[in-house]
């Protein structure tokens, strides 16, 4: 099945069903490429990698989360919950009204 390095989709595999991707880039799919080949096709393609950054830091995420305009929202809910209870306790002499 070695039809020569550098084997190509003219259609993005996406689109193809997997007999048409694996005929397209002249793979077997029961034993995948011969070392020859791989390395054949990592000196023309390069390497499988992604390009870019290292990734998305936790920090970054975290302020995400935080910044987030629903969680915003929702903390001002909460604190407007509690200084509605505290008003509560101090018009009524330390007792809460439970409903």
């Amino acid at each position: 099945m070695h039809q020569g390095s550098g084997a190509q989709l003219r259609t993005p595999a996406h689109l193809l069903s997997a007999a048409e991707v694996v005929r397209g880039l002249n793979v077997d799919p029961d034993n995948g490429l011969s070392e020859e080949e791989a390395r054949a096709r990592v000196q023309i393609a390069g390497p499988n990698e992604l390009a870019g950054g290292g990734g998305v830091s936790p920090l970054r995420i975290l302020a995400g989360q935080i910044f987030n305009a629903m969680v915003l929202v929702s903390g001002r809910f909460r604190v407007q919950s509690r200084v509605s209870r505290v008003s509560v306790c101090v018009l009524t002499g330390g007792f809460a009204v439970r409903s």
